[in-house]
């Protein structure tokens, strides 16, 4: 619809960082209660008109029509410092989670929506190497 309407189309693909360190650390329940709370930031940040779904373990994808990549880079930043200053109660102490992201715009060149999501993929794996060698 969103081709056909000429209206701007982008997906977010979002991956928890280190979540299985949080599970291994923390347990299967607080890796749990971080889901949650991810899940809830997600919902309070984005529109009505938007779609978040979990697609697996601990990544998420939103689909925002009527936006832009420059737009949706500015409420996934958002989304991603919200995330960040959330604290999250160990065994011996609190914690935090960050969130990395991956977005695309729908253009001619994706076919299939399966080619937006693709490159939205490629752009999430791209920013978790770079927060990988930053952290290192």
């Amino acid at each position: 619809l969103a081709r056909e309407a000429r209206e701007p189309l982008t997906v977010c693909i979002w991956d928890l960082d280190r979540f299985k360190q949080v599970n291994d650390q923390h347990g299967h329940q607080i890796g749990d209660q971080v889901l949650v709370q991810f899940a809830d930031t997600l919902r309070a940040r984005i529109r009505r008109t938007d779609f978040v779904a979990r697609i697996g373990g601990d990544e998420f994808i939103i689909a925002m029509p009527h936006t832009a990549a420059a737009r949706a880079k500015e409420i996934a930043a958002m989304i991603q410092l919200s995330f960040a200053q959330t604290q999250f109660a160990g065994e011996a102490s609190s914690f935090s989670v960050s969130a990395s992201f991956g977005i695309a715009e729908m253009a001619s060149s994706h076919g299939e929506p399966k080619d937006l999501v693709a490159e939205a993929d490629r752009h999430l794996y791209h920013a978790k190497r770079a927060r990988a060698l930053v952290e290192a």
